[in-house]
């Protein structure tokens, strides 16, 4: 059965760079419907030869949805029976849309609402609130940022959160400065070089204080 498995997967790998060789080749952009269908490929191969459990286990570990849903969970750093019972809960559903649409991207906004209701809906009924609410938080661009910065200064983790709560409190200072009608527009500008420098020296102690519990 091993050897079936690799043999899978090298087919995999092959009709994956024949594909995007082919693309490159003839200067088309990469069409995501069709690298859906061959991941769909893949996981038919693998049914063939594995057990639904162990179907499941391997999607699990190396599936590109996998792959995608560790980056999305990331800030929340879910735990192993955590990310397995999300992964059970949207995988399907994640599936069938990329092999219908490629990515949300290409979904129409009322198309797009409704998927991610039901897949938030699907999420919320597994976790507790209070983990739930963890989740959200990850979907939120400001936090998203503060994840993106943390990697980009070297920090660790502990930084993300510290760095989210300042770049929201830094927002909420610049929308008051910019809908503050009695400032020059001078005034204005020098009030925002003002908070973009305590930003800066904030997120530096931020960083320094995570990297020092390490």
């Amino acid at each position: 059965m091993h050897n079936s498995v690799q043999e899978i997967c090298q087919r995999s790998m092959e009709r994956h760079q024949s594909y995007q060789w082919s693309r490159f080749n003839e200067g088309q952009p990469i069409n995501q419907v069709e690298m859906a269908k061959l991941r769909d490929q893949t996981r038919t191969d693998l049914r063939q030869v594995l057990n639904p459990d162990q179907v499941e286990e391997f999607t699990l570990r190396y599936s590109h949805n996998a792959h995608q849903l560790r980056m999305e969970l990331a800030g929340m750093d879910p735990t192993p029976e955590e990310f397995r019972k999300i992964f059970r809960a949207i995988d399907a559903a994640d599936h069938q849309m990329q092999l219908e649409f490629g990515s949300v991207e290409a979904m129409s906004p009322k198309q797009r609402e409704r998927y991610e209701r039901q897949r938030d809906t699907s999420i919320q009924e597994i976790l507790p609130p209070q983990r739930y609410q963890a989740y959200l938080m990850t979907k939120d661009p400001l936090y998203r940022q503060a994840q993106m910065t943390a990697m980009q200064y070297g920090a660790s983790s502990r930084a993300v959160m510290p760095i989210y709560q300042m770049t929201k409190t830094t927002e909420t200072r610049r929308q008051q400065i910019m809908n503050n009608t009695t400032l020059s527009p001078q005034q204005k500008n020098d009030e925002l070089n003002k908070v973009n420098m305590e930003q800066l020296r904030a997120l530096q102690q931020i960083v320094n204080e995570a990297n020092n519990l390490r």
